[in-house]
């Protein structure tokens, strides 16, 4: 071959070597192989049926807890089509309480899954047995979606079983998990089933966009997104979900990273924008709120505030592995006060180092392990209480969306990093975490009976939620509305006392709860039918009265006394109550006023309960009132 021949074909090679370069230089991202149904029939067919054996049981299950606000007395609801406008552009609880009350901190704005309700009753009224099988088919259709998106994250190759893949048993650990039981059984636990599919679903678009560069991939994002974020507000920590999946993907900074995340700005800056004019603040100050059952660190210092979150925290990554034993009441005491000398507060501080160390080394390397254990405490904080008060000290219905980060991280650690050290075969190590599946799945079995009915589901938590003033009430509560159904005077009045017991204990725990007040009085009043005692009457209706004089039924109640027998001893119970408790101890002379003229109206004239009227007029430097009872 010539010279001149040879430097031909070197010029002629050259774009070609330039081409293989700029192609092996390039961003673009190889999709795996694309989703074909079929394909994954399956696992897909598994999931979904052993999630109706679980929760189909509960179709014909009673309303219960906060249905009551969403649906069952819900105007807005109940008025179907017509109710959707006021239901988006109303506080969430307006259509429960007629106005906004600010209850938490931040109020409650989540309109999607009212307005779901809303359909509902304009089609089939009120008809739990369509609300449970609506929360049942969105639970499956949210599990699929899981295991569609744990297939992006860890493809299954041809060689493995579907039984043996990651996205398949973490999804099954999911679907299974014994802490999702309040969120599918109980009707009003739908906010976080949408709030999830509308999250993952974002999140696989978000994907897609980053393989293809499709906006139509865009488009789907947004639309999914504000699907979940007007579900529930949980779904705006996707904002931090999104764009470290994408770079976990993608392996670096790519710049498809930046349009998924500014698109879901956006979107949850509009949200944040209606919530704003819809509510009328942001986040309200937690100092505005004094219930206990709203704000459950009323009262407590600093320390006792971080060390008790602290504790919360080791409590749910103990539930995530370990789900025994399961309640709806976290309420005020069930969760005692902590202190940091507490060496469970010491150790929950402990793994959560670890936690965020170990997230923070995964980020720098782009370990993909880490992504799971990245993906619980970014969608925790929302509900951690660090950042907002939540209103109660924890929830199992809270652990919804970031046990997913958690059943991943586990699923990964045992099919993929265990079998690559030490060369177990992957049938080998899926037999455990099937193991597990099966053991979450007996327990679910267990649960979801619970949720039955009022009586069921607070006989079932007190065994667990002993020291809570809130159920130690609802249960006094249930057992007295089960009474009225009741036709036998010997049984109604053993019901009776059992509710006495749990309102007893209700007040010992919280002494200025409202409704555990009330309960109180009411029971006392009811005992009075089967077990005439005017004098432990008297002396309940005066205990709760200290308390809580501001409970409407005392008053009622003494109306009726007043009218019954006026004697020493109800003259004792005013002048006790009204003057030697109210003004003289707790200094309250609005409410000792108050019973000193129920007491003057059945007693008048009479020169003790003049005394005391006019020293507490007096008090208050009402000199015209004072000088009609001066002697």
């Amino acid at each position: 071959m010539s010279k001149k021949k040879k430097i031909n074909k070197v010029k002629k090679a050259k774009p070609a070597i330039k081409s293989a370069v700029k192609q092996r230089n390039s961003p673009r991202l190889f999709a795996p192989e694309p989703f074909i149904i079929k394909n994954h029939l399956v696992p897909l067919t598994i999931i979904g049926i052993l999630i109706s054996l679980l929760y189909f049981r509960a179709v014909p299950y009673e309303y219960v807890l906060d249905d009551k606000i969403v649906i069952t007395d819900n105007n807005y609801t109940k008025a179907g089509f017509s109710g959707i406008w006021d239901i988006l552009s109303t506080e969430s609880f307006q259509g429960y309480f007629g106005e906004q009350k600010n209850l938490v901190q931040g109020a409650r704005y989540r309109p999607l899954s009212i307005v779901t309700f809303a359909i509902e009753h304009q089609f089939f009224g009120l008809n739990k047995e369509v609300s449970h099988i609506v929360n049942i088919l969105f639970y499956i259709l949210c599990c699929l979606l899981i295991y569609r998106l744990i297939l992006y994250l860890y493809p299954t190759l041809k060689e493995n079983k579907w039984y043996t893949s990651i996205a398949f048993i973490c999804a099954l650990l999911y679907a299974l998990h014994p802490v999702h039981v309040e969120a599918v059984a109980n009707i009003k636990g739908r906010d976080e089933i949408m709030a999830m599919i509308g999250s993952v679903s974002s999140l696989i678009f978000a994907i897609k966009y980053l393989y293809s560069g499709k906006k139509l991939h865009i488009l789907g994002l947004a639309l999914t997104f504000l699907f979940g974020i007007f579900s529930k507000e949980t779904t705006i920590t996707f904002l931090a979900i999104i764009p470290i999946t994408l770079y976990f993907i993608a392996g670096k900074l790519d710049k498809r990273i930046w349009l998924p995340f500014m698109v879901t700005f956006a979107c949850a800056l509009f949200y944040i924008i209606v919530r704003y004019n819809v509510i009328g603040y942001v986040l309200n100050s937690e100092g505005n709120f004094t219930d206990l059952m709203n704000n459950p660190f009323y009262g407590m210092n600093g320390e006792e505030r971080s060390a008790t979150i602290m504790y919360v925290l080791g409590q749910y990554l103990k539930l995530d592995f370990f789900p025994h034993p399961l309640t709806h009441d976290y309420y005020p005491y069930h969760v005692p006060i902590m202190h940091w000398s507490d060496p469970s507060v010491i150790i929950s501080l402990l793994c959560y180092g670890i936690l965020v160390g170990y997230s923070i080394y995964g980020l720098i390397t782009k370990n993909k392990l880490a992504y799971g254990i990245i993906f619980y405490l970014t969608t925790l904080t929302i509900v951690s209480n660090v950042f907002v008060n939540v209103g109660t000290f924890m929830n199992e219905r809270f652990l919804f969306m970031p046990s997913l980060g958690l059943m991943l991280f586990f699923t990964a650690l045992v099919l993929k990093h265990v079998n690559l050290k030490f060369g177990l075969h992957k049938k080998v190590l899926s037999i455990p975490l099937l193991i597990i599946a099966g053991l979450f799945f007996m327990k679910s079995w267990t649960r979801v009976p619970a949720w039955e009915n009022t009586l069921s589901l607070n006989s079932t938590a007190i065994k667990v939620s002993k020291n809570s003033a809130r159920l130690n009430c609802f249960m006094a509560t249930a057992i007295f509305n089960h009474v009225k159904t009741l036709s036998d005077r010997n049984e109604k009045l053993s019901q009776l006392k059992e509710a006495e017991e749990y309102i007893e204990k209700s007040v010992e725990i919280h002494p200025n709860y409202f409704n555990g007040n009330l309960m109180k009085a009411g029971i006392a009043a009811e005992l009075q039918k089967y077990e005439p005692n005017r004098p432990k009457l008297l002396q309940q209706l005066k205990e709760a009265a200290i308390n809580r004089p501001d409970v409407p039924y005392i008053t009622e109640y003494c109306d009726y006394l007043n009218q019954q027998n006026a004697d020493q001893a109800l003259m004792d119970f005013y002048y006790d109550l009204a003057y030697n408790q109210l003004f003289i101890k707790k200094r309250n002379t609005q409410w000792a006023i108050h019973y000193l003229e129920k007491a003057y109206q059945a007693f008048p004239g009479n020169p003790g309960l003049k005394k005391a009227l006019y020293e507490c007029y007096n008090n208050i430097g009402n000199t015209a009132k004072a000088q009609q009872y001066a002697q």
